[in-house]
């Protein structure tokens, strides 16, 4: 986050962390066929956003991080 605001001068969406592991994620894949696709996207990862872990169910587990403003930055809070 320090990183980020340090180079734009702002924060991130709330969701830009996900969105930008997505793009990564796709793009990695870029120039193989549709199942290859799939197959590489059934896998567990490692993002900006931390270690997803594939559940069988097209879906993902993440650990969540809650973070509060304190005026000058966020801070975690759990």
């Amino acid at each position: 986050m320090d990183n980020f605001f340090a180079k734009y001068n702002t924060y991130p969406t709330i969701a830009g962390d996900y969105i930008y592991d997505a793009v990564t994620q796709l793009a990695r894949d870029a120039g193989k066929t549709g199942p290859e696709i799939v197959d590489s996207l059934k896998k567990d990862f490692t993002g900006v956003a931390g270690a997803y872990k594939y559940n069988g169910d097209g879906s993902f587990d993440l650990a969540q991080v809650v973070k509060k403003w304190n005026g000058q930055k966020y801070v975690i809070v759990k």
